[in-house]
């Protein structure tokens, strides 16, 4: 189970990496500063503009997180990522990028798809094990005309999250979505808690025409952001995987087109990323909290949820 977490838009990012564990830890201690989202993997991707990008080091994804206070919600995801490995971290990454280069260019054959191609050499050149490459080019050619949901549901206490499927068969799925809520102290609710979160795109960018991120560099990023369509644009000094970035946020009918044309505009794009974020976070009591774990999990095991997006503190 590839996990991650997400804060909310004023923030810079912890890593984390993929566990089959809970990613809750039984400590008692809960800091209420910071609100985090919960995702897979999946959504999460940086995007490869250089022909030999360096390979990612022991990270599988990472989270916003605000400069003062971290959430419970944060803390323990952050903890748990020191124990994972650099290889499969490594592995998901380009993983990530697989998903991306689908997505982008419309194709899950190499030979059609040439930032398909670029990233399985990659993988090659890294000496990563190419059978999981290879299984996870069978999946994306099988889900291509998969179907995209979300599905908004009440976890235990006053806690909501947004479940974000990619199906074949979403009646399929949703049938077995609910079998996991009823087990657990979930319900489907309506989709009036889509309000309860902010839905946009995220890009970080580490160079501007191959001069790195400097706030001598906002005046230009901002000149850029309004001609490229984004909605804003934010400076942020430290970045615990990618240094000082520019954060240019869009929505996300926009996400695209921006981020085509900060490349054009020779920005070094490092992450990227349309997630939903939480207006507000709700802190629930130990009971509920664990209760919240359990749901978590097993909502994020099933092979066709590609998110859960929560407004746990």
């Amino acid at each position: 189970m590839n996990v991650l977490g997400q804060l909310s838009r004023k923030a810079i990012y912890h890593n984390v990496l993929p566990s089959h564990h809970s990613i809750f830890s039984s400590s008692k201690s809960r800091n209420v500063g910071s609100c985090a989202l919960s995702a897979k993997l999946f959504d999460n991707f940086k995007i490869l503009n250089s022909p030999h990008p360096p390979v990612p080091t022991v990270v599988n994804s990472h989270q916003p997180f605000r400069n003062a206070g971290h959430s419970k919600w944060a803390n323990i995801k952050h903890t748990k990522a020191a124990n994972d490995q650099a290889k499969s971290a490594a592995l998901g990454k380009y993983v990530n990028f697989m998903r991306v280069a689908v997505k982008e260019h419309g194709s899950a054959d190499p030979k059609l798809n040439p930032k398909l191609a670029q990233v399985i050499a990659q993988v090659k050149e890294a000496k990563l094990p190419m059978a999981a490459i290879e299984r996870q080019l069978q999946a994306l050619q099988a889900k291509k005309d998969s179907q995209q949901s979300i599905y908004p549901i009440r976890g235990p206490g006053s806690c909501f999250m947004l479940i974000d499927m990619e199906s074949p068969n979403v009646n399929k799925t949703k049938q077995e979505i609910n079998t996991i809520l009823r087990k657990n102290n979930g319900k489907v609710t309506d989709d009036s808690i889509l309000f309860m979160f902010d839905h946009k795109g995220i890009l970080l960018c580490s160079e501007f025409e191959g001069k790195p991120a400097s706030e001598t560099l906002l005046d230009d990023a901002t000149m850029h952001a309004i001609e490229a369509g984004a909605n804003d644009v934010e400076f942020h000094k430290e970045h615990p995987e990618f240094g000082t970035v520019l954060e240019f946020t869009t929505a996300p009918t926009a996400f695209l087109k921006v981020k085509n044309a900060l490349e054009e505009l020779k920005y070094e794009i490092v992450y990227a990323d349309v997630s939903y974020f939480p207006k507000q976070c709700v802190e629930l009591e130990d009971e509920d909290f664990e209760a919240a774990n359990k749901l978590y999990s097993k909502l994020t095991e099933h092979s066709d949820v590609t998110n859960v997006y929560v407004n746990i503190a």
